[in-house]
This record gives C-alpha cells, structure tokens and sequence, in this order.
C-alpha cells in the first residue's frame, strides 16, 4: 500500500471541514424555516441595486426604525435589539415594545414574538436597526417590477422567527397573495 502523501490529507480534511460548515449553515436556515413562528410584516420599498449579488428587492419594515417611546434609550451602533410584536391592522405585525440586550421584560401577549436585530444606528431619538430579512432574492428580472409595484400597493413578508428571535423571509405577499417563497432548501 502507498502512502498519501501529508498535504493530500490535510487538503481532504479541510474541505470535508468546509462542506461540514456550508451544511451547518443551509440545515440551521432550513430549520428556522421548518420550525419558526410565523409573523407577517408590511413593507416599505427602499431602491437597491448591486449587480454582482443577483436580483433582489431590499425591505424595510416598521420595526426598522423605531422612535418616541419604542426607541430603547443609550442604543448604538453593533447593540443588540429585541423587537416584540403584536397582531395588529390587516394581519400584520405591529412592534409594542423594544429591549436592547435580551427581550422585553413583560411576558408576551396573546400572540407576540420578540424579534432580535442589530442597531445600525441611534440618532435624534429613533433607532435604526437591521434584522437579517433586509434582502429578499427574486427571479432574475422581477426585482425592478417589484420595487415598482411596492410604491403602489400593498407588500407584506411572512417571516419565520425562532425561539431566540432569529428571523428569515419565509414568502413575499402582494395583496395579501403570495408572489414568491423562499424553499427550504
């Protein structure tokens, strides 16, 4: 029997070690998406365009910017935010109150779900924060349409959240129909 030698090893090591971590990433997505509370948000257009990434339609969303007494106080940029929401007008979830660190103290209402982001930043009052479900990926072609549609009419996502408060773009809803969802895998 023939010896491999040493680097083939270790360059068979390393990439089962990167296969293993792409995996782990695709199987906790696919989890949160199989498992998580539904929560559906409206959305507020914003223009993007990147043309290495694909196309894609960027969202903004009520729990975005917070201000007045929703804006947690001493908030900057990298903090972690906790965002909880409640049912509110057709359908969608409205944020009630907002923790930097851990989640809102008060238990949860009848039907609330805590949300956790990252401030952006914190400024004259309002605290801008980021999710993860900022980006929504669509069939090439269809981004431009859709922003053009979404200063129109009515655009919500269905969102499912984890028990931590990890969020992921389950559908994209226009009127209240689903124009796109993300699979699993």
């Amino acid at each position: 029997m023939t010896k491999l030698p040493r680097f083939v090893l270790v360059a068979v090591a390393i990439s089962l070690l990167q296969i293993a971590f792409i995996g782990w990433m695709v199987a906790g997505r696919a989890a949160l998406l199989r498992d998580g509370t539904d929560v559906t948000l409206a959305v507020e257009p914003i223009d993007p365009r990147d043309l290495l990434r694909g196309d894609y339609v960027v969202l903004s969303y009520p729990i975005s910017q917070l201000r007045g007494d929703l804006a947690p106080r001493g908030a900057s940029g990298g903090d972690t935010i906790y965002v909880r929401v409640g049912p509110g007008e057709n359908g969608t979830f409205q944020p009630v109150a907002a923790r930097l660190g851990s989640p809102p103290e008060a238990a949860l209402g009848d039907g609330e779900i805590d949300i956790r982001g990252t401030v952006r930043r914190s400024e004259f009052g309002s605290v801008h924060s980021n999710f993860g479900i900022e980006r929504f990926y669509v069939p090439e072609g269809a981004g431009r349409g859709i922003e053009e549609d979404m200063r129109q009419d009515r655009f919500e996502v269905v969102l499912a959240v984890g028990k931590d408060g990890s969020a992921q773009i389950r559908s994209l809803l226009h009127e209240g129909r689903p124009v796109y969802s993300d699979p699993i895998f």
